[in-house]
């Protein structure tokens, strides 16, 4: 396996960690199998299910701080 796919896959893993209450719809032990196309399409939709979470986040936080402020 090239380097540039052993950090794809690491970056994977990390963005699949972020949310640990998400459940995984691929087999992690798969993903070696994937090409290097795919394994890039996989971390634009998990960076982009983080981002909406982050959105969610601060969404609550927001609603959070004007509930304290009252």
């Amino acid at each position: 396996m090239d380097e540039k796919k052993r950090e794809l896959l690491k970056q994977i893993e990390a963005l699949m960690h972020y949310d640990d209450s998400a459940e995984s719809t691929i087999e992690p032990s798969l993903l070696k199998y994937l090409d290097e196309t795919a394994l890039q399409q996989l971390i634009d939709s998990l960076e982009k299910r983080r981002e909406n979470l982050l959105e969610e986040e601060r969404e609550w936080l927001s609603r959070f701080r004007k509930e304290e402020r009252s």
